[in-house]
């Protein structure tokens, strides 16, 4: 095992998968491989751009502040002795892990899970059981309810 790659979605779970995260990479001597995935832009089929009055565009000013908050990250890891690096790619979350951990030698996923209640179950368990099920690597799904 070299790589851990970890999910991170900038909620107070990251803390509790982190947690488990940074104790394998200690137990094995492991990188971490921090990815945290943002939604692709939607397209509209026929037109070539689509401008709404009044909204603001801030999709560059939140990249630019979850690279500033995955940097932090690293920097801390790094504070404990932890080899880390930081990644960032436009995807559907599962596609998105599952892509990146085939891309960068992951040996183990790591990612959090934070359904609440059944909707929210059959909604984010979605996400969780398709990177358990398509995964080549093991995967180790943290539960991280914060109620």
């Amino acid at each position: 095992m070299t790589n851990i790659l970890v999910g991170i979605d900038f909620t107070k779970a990251d803390d509790k998968v982190l947690e488990h995260a940074k104790a394998l990479a200690k137990a094995f001597s492991c990188r971490l491989q921090l990815l945290h995935l943002s939604l692709p832009e939607p397209e509209f089929m026929g037109y070539p751009d689509f401008v709404y009055p009044g909204l603001p565009d801030t999709r560059e000013e939140t990249l630019k502040e979850e690279k500033a908050r995955l940097t932090a990250l690293v920097d801390d890891l790094r504070k404990e002795s932890i080899e880390a690096e930081a990644y960032m790619k436009e995807a559907p979350t599962s596609t998105g892990i599952l892509e990146f951990s085939e891309e960068h030698d992951s040996s183990v996923i790591v990612i959090g899970t934070h359904s609440r209640n059944m909707l929210e179950r059959a909604l984010l368990g979605q996400t969780a059981d398709r990177i358990i099920r398509k995964s080549h690597v093991p995967v180790f799904v943290i539960p991280t309810n914060t109620h």
